[in-house]
């Protein structure tokens, strides 16, 4: 292996230990966060109506599910197995997925 595939794999490795408590962690993260609030509704104005968004490294799927509220088609690449499996039942019909992972 590479360094940068021992890298990838040590992350994927870690993210999937801790999937579950980040998720948990992070669920709510964007009421305390005006400034991230703000950079997503600027960005949400420029998605034609119905348009996607594809949120690769999503994580616990906070911007994704952000986006899939405000009418958007979306859809989450997390770098982990595990954490697709800890999103909460909202952001699971985010279509959150594993496929095409680097």
């Amino acid at each position: 292996m590479t360094d940068a595939q021992d890298f990838l794999t040590a992350t994927r490795a870690f993210y999937d230990t801790t999937a579950a408590d980040h998720a948990g962690h992070f669920q709510d993260s964007l009421a305390d966060r005006p400034l991230d609030r703000a950079l997503l509704a600027a960005y949400a104005e420029t998605i034609p109506a119905g348009g996607t968004v594809a949120d690769l490294g999503c994580g616990p799927g906070l911007d994704t599910g952000y986006h899939l509220a405000h009418g958007a088609r979306t859809g989450g690449a997390p770098l982990g197995e595990s954490v697709s499996q800890a999103l909460p039942p909202a952001r699971k019909s985010a279509q959150v997925t594993t496929h095409g992972r680097g």
